[in-house]
């Protein structure tokens, strides 16, 4: 669960490197994040696939993800997280009611993303290649990978993405662990330019006095 909250959490990075990339893959990626930096809001449901190839496992799990700028609020079965800018609350259920909620910062040492950087990622200290293009459940998709500058600062090794060439959409987000483990992002449903309140990004721990606080804000 903790990779998946390390995965699923950047916004539109202003560093893009110019250090012999891949221009086809450069133009592709250019396209779909000028596409994505025009939107007002992200609505989306996600399947997250869990991989361990030590021990031979595979899990998945349905989730929902709103995105206003670098706010957003993730939900699944068990737990749901906020971000309205500035804290993170993390919010544990049992029967769909919350029973604990933990307050903390963002990782200032860049070892999170933002789940806005699902659709950016590529912009901030990667190298990136096209690697092919492939048919997935009837798409064509783009396939990009993704390498990060200094590998050793990372859990992961590579990242790849697919990409729907019929919309110019993200559809998939894959990231290769070091441990052997693998983590796939699939997006199912994508709704754009919906208005969104700002509730939506703030968990209101007045209303609920019964459940346990946790802060871990220094």
């Amino acid at each position: 669960m903790k990779n998946l909250l390390m995965i699923l959490i950047v916004v539109f990075c202003a560093n893009v490197l110019n250090a012999q990339q891949d221009p086809k893959a450069k133009k592709i990626l250019d396209s779909v994040s000028q596409k994505t930096k025009s939107f007002t809001s992200i609505q989306a449901d996600f399947n997250y696939i869990f991989e361990s190839l030590q021990e031979n496992i595979s899990d998945t799990l349905q989730g929902k993800i709103l995105i206003k700028g670098e706010k957003y609020k993730l939900t699944f079965s068990e737990y749901e997280r906020f971000f309205d800018g500035t804290n993170i609350t993390t919010v544990m259920l049992e029967e769909g009611k919350p029973v604990e909620a933990t307050l903390s910062l963002p990782n200032e040492e860049g070892e999170e993303l933002n789940p806005s950087e699902i659709f950016t990622i590529y912009q901030k200290d990667f190298k990136y290649r096209y690697r092919e293009e492939v048919k997935e459940k009837g798409k064509q998709m783009h396939l990009i990978e993704l390498f990060p500058i200094d590998v050793d600062a990372k859990r992961y090794s590579r990242i790849q993405i697919k990409i729907d060439k019929a919309n110019n959409q993200i559809y998939s987000f894959k990231e290769f662990d070091k441990d052997g483990n693998r983590i796939t992002i699939e997006l199912t449903k994508v709704q754009t330019n919906k208005p969104l309140s700002e509730k939506n990004f703030t968990f209101d721990t007045k209303k609920f006095p019964d459940i346990e606080i946790v802060d871990l804000r220094e």
